[in-house]
């Protein structure tokens, strides 16, 4: 997964400070039927965006 990926360095990102924060912001959430979601708070600066691009 895109952690994992992340922790093992197989996977380079741009020193984009931007960016970074928006990766911070994923969370992990459990519908009722206990599946896995990932979603970001909206804020005046979007909803993830570019992290979901």
């Amino acid at each position: 997964d895109f952690k994992i990926l992340l922790q093992r360095r197989d996977l380079d990102l741009p020193r984009d400070r931007e960016l970074v924060s928006q990766i911070h912001s994923i969370k992990r959430r459990f519908t009722p039927s206990g599946n896995v979601s990932f979603d970001a708070e909206r804020t005046g600066r979007g909803h993830a965006d570019r992290f979901w691009a």
